[in-house]
């Protein structure tokens, strides 16, 4: 599923091209080229650049099924691929172990599974259309991620 997901993006353009991992072809390597090519442009034309790097914590455990479900819907995925995504969030619980003592069964309401080979390319669908949104608001703007680690770039004359 999680390969067919990437395949159904590559060929329906719907992740941002700023966005690394979780994609075929598309590693840290490509995600650091496109950091120094933003940045020597901006040194050619005598402009400081700034980044903001973030990490988003907890970012698979507060995902909004309910808008991941949404999202995904607006993206036009197919539906039974949507009922699989809506099911595979569905009745989801966690039972802690610690030092031997069962923590008592909870359901889990929010988040992907971790380990999932699905819930990293659910994740960076999730996310995407952040990243297109804030290039349009401010054009001089580079956003570059890899999953959920983020990096926004600025250039100017001036700090």
């Amino acid at each position: 599923m999680a390969t067919w997901l990437s395949d159904w993006c590559k060929q329906n353009q719907i992740l941002h091209v700023g966005q690394f991992g979780c994609r075929r072809g598309r590693g840290t390597l490509d995600a650091l080229a496109q950091l120094v090519s933003f940045t020597e442009e901006a040194w050619a034309k005598k402009q400081l650049v700034a980044g903001l790097l973030l990490d988003v914590k907890g970012a698979f455990d507060h995902v909004n099924r309910k808008q991941l479900l949404t999202v995904l819907k607006e993206l036009k995925l197919p539906s039974n691929l949507l009922s699989w995504v809506a099911s595979f969030l569905t009745d989801r619980q966690v039972t802690l172990v610690i030092d031997g003592f069962e923590c008592p069964t909870r359901d889990i309401a929010a988040g992907l599974p971790q380990g999932s080979p699905v819930s990293p390319i659910l994740f960076i669908i999730y996310i995407s259309r952040i990243f297109q949104e804030l290039e349009t608001r401010y054009p001089k703007l580079k956003a570059l991620s890899f999953v959920d680690n983020i990096t926004l770039l600025m250039a100017g004359i001036s700090i």
